[in-house]
């Protein structure tokens, strides 16, 4: 994966550089855009947006809408390959979800019933 840093410059106007990627705690990775002229702890200095979303944006030339969102087609949310990338409605997203979801049996940690 390569994030052209300048392009998504292009789409944020007003920041003059971009730091990362940095992976969290969850192993998902995002980036921060900087605003350098501005003073540390200023409105506006940082942004962060996920690493998906900056490769989608900047390999489209097209910011996501606030309506919009990423999701990783085969599962695997560390593959931010261009191609396992879909951007999707944030309705749908939730909804295929919702349907991933598997219960797992667990015991009642007051009777130990399932």
């Amino acid at each position: 994966m390569d994030l052209d840093k300048s392009k998504l410059l292009n789409l944020y106007p007003g920041y003059t550089s971009v730091l990362g990627p940095y992976k969290r705690p969850d192993d998902r990775q995002h980036v921060i855009l900087n605003n350098n002229s501005l003073p540390k702890g200023a409105p506006g200095k940082n942004k962060t947006i996920s690493l998906p979303k900056a490769i989608v944006e900047s390999t489209t030339g097209v910011r996501l809408t606030p309506n919009q969102t990423v999701d990783h087609n085969v599962r695997n949310k560390q593959n931010d390959d261009p191609n396992n990338l879909v951007v999707r409605n944030r309705s749908e997203h939730s909804s295929l979800d919702a349907l991933r979801v598997q219960v797992q049996p667990v015991n009642c940690v007051n009777c130990g019933c399932t």
